[in-house]
C-alpha cells in the first residue's frame, strides 16, 4: 500500500469516527430541520458521502458548532433541490394537461367534460374560499405562491384552505358514489 492509499484510508477512518461520535447529534439536527424521517435519512447519507469525499482537513475547535452549520447548509440545499424538482414537475404538468393514454379526439372530449363536471361539483359542494383555492391549484395549474398572490392571502392560508377543501372532498367522495 502506498502513502496515498494509507492517507485516504486514515481520512475515511476519521469520517467514520466522526459519525460514530456525533452521528446521533447530526441526525437530531437533521430531523429537527426536516420533519420527515425519509428525508432525514437522505440528508444524513448525503452528508456522510460528502465528508468521505471531502474530509475535514484542519482541526476544528468546536465540532458541534461546525457540524450544526454544515448540517444546516445540507438541509437547506436539499430543501432547495426538492423545491426545484417540484417546480419542474409543476411546469411539466402545466404543459401536459392531456393525460389520456389514447389521443383519440373523443377520449379528449370525454376527459375535458369529466373535468368540467368535477370542477362544477367542487364549486357547488365546497365553501367558496376552499373551492377557489382548489380550482386555482388544479384547473388553473397555479402553485401556492401564485395562488396566494392572486387571492390576496398568505401562502399558509392557501395551504390551510386547500387541505381543508381536499379533506371535505374526500369525505364527500367516500359518502357518495360520483
Amino acid at each position: 500500500m502506498n502513502n496515498k492509499d494509507s492517507a485516504s484510508e486514515n481520512q475515511h477512518v476519521s469520517t467514520h469516527k466522526l459519525f460514530d461520535d456525533y452521528g446521533d447529534y447530526i441526525y437530531r439536527i437533521i430531523s429537527f430541520r426536516m420533519k420527515n424521517s425519509s428525508i432525514c435519512d437522505d440528508v444524513f447519507q448525503e452528508l456522510f458521502l460528502y465528508l468521505l469525499k471531502n474530509p475535514i482537513q484542519e482541526p476544528i475547535h468546536n465540532m458541534k458548532s461546525f457540524l450544526y452549520r454544515l448540517v444546516l447548509r445540507f438541509a437547506t440545499n436539499y430543501y432547495h433541490k426538492e423545491k426545484r424538482y417540484d417546480e419542474i414537475q409543476h411546469d411539466t404538468a402545466r404543459n401536459n394537461t392531456e393525460i389520456s393514454a389514447d389521443d383519440h379526439p373523443v377520449n379528449r372530449l370525454v376527459y375535458k367534460e369529466e373535468l368540467r363536471q368535477l370542477f362544477g361539483y367542487i364549486e357547488r359542494n365546497l365553501a367558496q374560499r376552499e373551492a377557489k383555492i382548489i380550482l386555482s391549484r388544479h384547473r388553473d395549474h397555479l402553485n401556492v405562491e401564485e395562488t396566494s398572490r392572486i387571492h390576496g392571502v398568505d401562502k399558509r392560508t392557501v395551504s390551510h384552505y386547500y387541505s381543508k377543501g381536499m379533506r371535505r372532498l374526500r369525505k364527500l367522495f367516500q359518502s357518495k358514489e360520483i
